[in-house]
């Protein structure tokens, strides 16, 4: 679309902003299967692994800063208080982040399970495990 077009030549916000409201027009957030209130420079992947009766949501944060003709990851910000949210058919039952062994506090409604993740500086995972 000429959006994303104008968005890749010029990275205007208002261009992006653009794209992101005619996709929730079209999507609706009660369809969403993950959500997370990150800064525009972070990423969010899921990956389902039903064999362990898991979903598994990989955040990153790490923004590239142009240097010279090169786009560089210098400085690792760490975010704090980063809402999630999964909305998916199975019950989950509880949510951990594996590389430091601690559980989070869920709470579950509707369907959607909600958590906060304390800190994310650079990765973090968040692991849903359902029965």
């Amino acid at each position: 679309h000429p959006v994303g077009h104008m968005y890749r030549l010029e990275g205007a916000r208002l261009h992006r902003q653009l794209f992101i409201n005619a996709l929730r027009k079209i999507y609706p957030a009660t369809r969403q299967t993950l959500w997370v209130e990150m800064p525009s420079g972070g990423r969010v992947s899921l990956v389902h692994q039903p064999d362990r009766k898991r979903y598994c949501a990989h955040l990153l944060y790490g923004p590239p800063m142009p240097r010279g003709i090169c786009q560089i990851i210098e400085d690792l910000v760490p975010l704090q208080k980063i809402p999630v949210a999964l909305r998916v058919k199975e019950k989950i039952r509880r949510a951990i982040l594996p590389l430091s062994g601690r559980t989070l506090r869920i709470s579950q409604k509707a369907g959607t399970v909600t958590l906060t993740v304390p800190r994310v500086q650079r990765h973090e995972v968040v692991v849903f495990e359902y029965r």
